[in-house]
């Protein structure tokens, strides 16, 4: 495999992976790009704060386990793209 290919199938199966998936798509292509697992930080719990603290804090924490759970999701449908796609070549050429 010449160097310039494999650098441009990342290309191709992150643009393919964008079209595909209903949510996380340019997460997954930029993680693709990069080889890189994406970061989430977690919001900060205020102690002493007041209700509407409180319902904004869980708002946040809600959508940061969305987002965790999303790119698991996502990560299994890129390694099922990159398995079917890549390991049948892999064995011809072996």
């Amino acid at each position: 495999m010449k160097p310039g290919s494999f650098k441009s199938m990342v290309k191709s199966l992150a643009e393919h992976m964008v079209n595909i998936l209903k949510k996380g798509g340019p997460e997954a292509a930029k993680a693709t790009k990069k080889q890189k697992r994406p970061t989430y930080e977690a919001p900060e719990e205020v102690l002493n704060g007041t209700k509407r603290d409180e319902l904004i804090f869980d708002f946040k924490y809600g959508l940061y386990l969305k987002k965790q759970a999303n790119w698991e999701e996502t990560l299994g449908r890129i390694f099922e793209k990159v398995s079917s796609h890549y390991l049948t070549n892999m064995k011809q050429k072996l």
